[in-house]
């Protein structure tokens, strides 16, 4: 996203609250793009995003998926994929033989997005009150962030092993 009246640019990291984001600045949700393939920013403008804990996000995504995302293509795709397995154990530890089988970039790293020009990188574990901060640094009001688009499931924990602990924490070898 980006966004001319606050003269900043919002990378959106698939499962980082991205959708609560895009509500705050009544800006439509975009494809997931790098700073990059942003057209029209200025290198003057606040860069920032948000990053998760790797289990965390690795798990809502399988979820967001096994129930189809928000029925585009390449969400219904991805969900006749993960809907093959008998459950989120099994798909951690066949993701090796259809990782490349996702069109989209929900699975890649979260360090994928960013580079050395991001001004402030928040953490999804500190939701609020990251947001406040970038409110602050844009002279927005603070306001509180709706849970928009968010995956239905248990804590995180409850869905590891020891075995597809570390099968994620290789897969996001880059973001830890």
């Amino acid at each position: 996203m980006i966004n001319h009246e606050h003269k900043c640019v919002f990378i959106h990291i698939p499962k980082t609250a991205g959708v609560s984001i895009y509500s705050v600045f009544k800006s439509r949700v975009q494809n997931h793009k790098t700073l990059d393939e942003h057209e029209g920013w200025k290198p003057e403008y606040f860069k920032f995003c948000f990053v998760r804990n790797v289990w965390d996000r690795f798990l809502s995504t399988y979820f967001y998926f096994k129930n189809y995302g928000r029925r585009r293509p390449g969400d219904l795709k991805a969900g006749k994929i993960i809907n093959q397995f008998k459950d989120f154990k099994d798909f951690t530890r066949s993701f090796h033989k259809v990782k490349n089988k996702f069109s989209g970039r929900h699975f890649k790293c979260q360090t994928y997005w960013l580079d050395d020009r991001m001004d402030f990188i928040g953490m999804f574990e500190n939701l609020q009150g990251d947001f406040n901060t970038i409110c602050d640094k844009l002279g927005m009001p603070r306001q509180e962030l709706p849970r928009k688009n968010k995956s239905k499931h248990k804590h995180y924990l409850e869905y590891y092993d020891e075995e597809t602990r570390q099968i994620v924490a290789e897969i996001y070898a880059n973001d830890l």
